[in-house]
């Protein structure tokens, strides 16, 4: 198969969702992606959200090692000398307290490619502290944007930092591994769950320091950017700034007057008379259902969408189009549904999907890969080194 990173081994140690999400995108381009769990307890996605393990930990392998023991440490660093990648989400310190620190592992590997994930990052007043995704997009601003500073602040609907933090460290695996195979230099990375949410923030932080409006209600748009309820109760988000779409806005509306009136004649105007554009804008939009709106728009091309819902996303004809929701049984052989990766790649092939992985199905073959007898392997799982679930896995 031709796949973009099929020559690329990552060891993944780590839990939950930030790690896994990193390491499902490179799993997804082909690389070969092997998940290292703890006896007993093993990723903790597994008991805490199965639907979630199932999402993001498709086409990887799983290995039980109890990295604590002297034992474990000795498996693990062999196959770091195999790998090119090794991921850790532990707080700070932690990896270095078990001898595993990036200095330890060059030793083995001087080429391998170190990424430390973590939700503040490995330096600073904050390194040691406890967090979820919560948390960090509270100290990054995000939080404070859903409310004015009177009011309660609201969770978000996604956990933003986490999978911002996946994404960022994929990135920066990736960029690492070019600049790799330039230099033959491995590399330690650094990757902080908070700058990730931190960077998302840019343009708000330039916007709010650029005109000294730090406000929510000053920062967010709405009027001719915002969403609208139509006469079937269904809504239709209106994406309109540049103005010749306001103009093709007021030719379908049957309303050209509003191309011409300057409270409304620039994407500024617009903004500082937002509420009157509500005002006049959502009872029209209201007198008509909304494929109706959605065939009445494309046809003057003004931006818009229908406002999806979970359960309408199958039936999205430009979603059904592009083939990123797919059917796929997780090990216990019920169907789970799964979102592909975001981008197509001509000239290299896509490959079969695999379910995520049992825990410790792989055990018995990385073992028997890395030069341990049936012997060894036995002796290891009968003193808690790790775990096998089924040796012909």
């Amino acid at each position: 198969m031709n796949r973009l990173l099929d020559q690329i081994h990552v060891l993944d140690l780590s839990r939950l969702l930030p790690g896994a999400y990193c390491t499902q995108l490179l799993a997804d381009l082909g690389a070969q992606v092997l998940k290292v769990e703890e006896p007993g307890v093993g990723d903790y996605m597994r008991q805490l959200n199965p639907w979630v393990f199932n999402a993001i930990n498709r086409n990887k392998k799983s290995v039980v090692i109890d990295i604590k023991k002297p034992k474990g440490r000795e498996i693990l660093l062999r196959l770091i000398g195999t790998h090119d990648v090794l991921l850790e989400c532990f707080r700070p310190g932690v990896m270095e307290r078990l001898g595993l620190g990036y200095e330890e592992v060059k030793q083995t590997n001087p080429g391998i490619i170190y990424c430390s994930m973590s939700g503040y990052g490995q330096s600073g007043p904050y390194k040691a502290r406890s967090g979820h995704d919560l948390n960090y997009v509270a100290v990054a601003g995000v939080l404070g944007l859903t409310s004015n500073p009177t009011e309660l602040p609201r969770a978000l609907p996604l956990p933003m930092a986490d999978l911002t933090g996946g994404l960022m460290a994929s990135h920066a695996i990736l960029a690492s591994l070019m600049g790799k195979s330039k230099s033959g230099k491995g590399c330690y990375l650094d990757v902080a769950m908070m700058d990730a949410a931190l960077s998302l923030m840019s343009i708000r932080i330039a916007i709010a320091f650029g005109t000294g409006k730090t406000a929510r209600h000053q920062l967010l748009r709405g009027g001719a950017y915002d969403s609208y309820r139509t006469k079937d109760g269904r809504f239709i988000a209106i994406g309109v700034i540049e103005d010749k779409f306001w103009r093709n806005l007021a030719r379908a509306l049957r309303k050209e007057e509003l191309a011409q009136d300057p409270r409304f004649s620039t994407d500024r105007s617009r903004m500082e008379n937002r509420q009157l554009v509500r005002e006049i804008l959502e009872p029209i939009l209201g007198g008509r259902n909304l494929e109706e709106w959605i065939a009445k728009f494309a046809e003057e091309d003004v931006p818009s969408a229908p406002v999806n819902r979970l359960e309408e996303l199958e039936a999205d004809p430009q979603i059904r189009h592009r083939g990123m929701l797919f059917n796929l049984p997780d090990d216990t052989g019920r169907d789970c549904r799964l979102v592909g990766y975001p981008a197509l790649f001509q000239g290299y092939e896509s490959f079969e999907n695999r379910p995520a992985p049992g825990m410790g199905q792989d055990t018995h073959q990385i073992l028997s890969a890395l030069g341990f007898s049936e012997e060894e392997i036995t002796s290891m799982v009968q003193n808690g080194v790790v775990s096998v679930t089924d040796k012909k896995q």
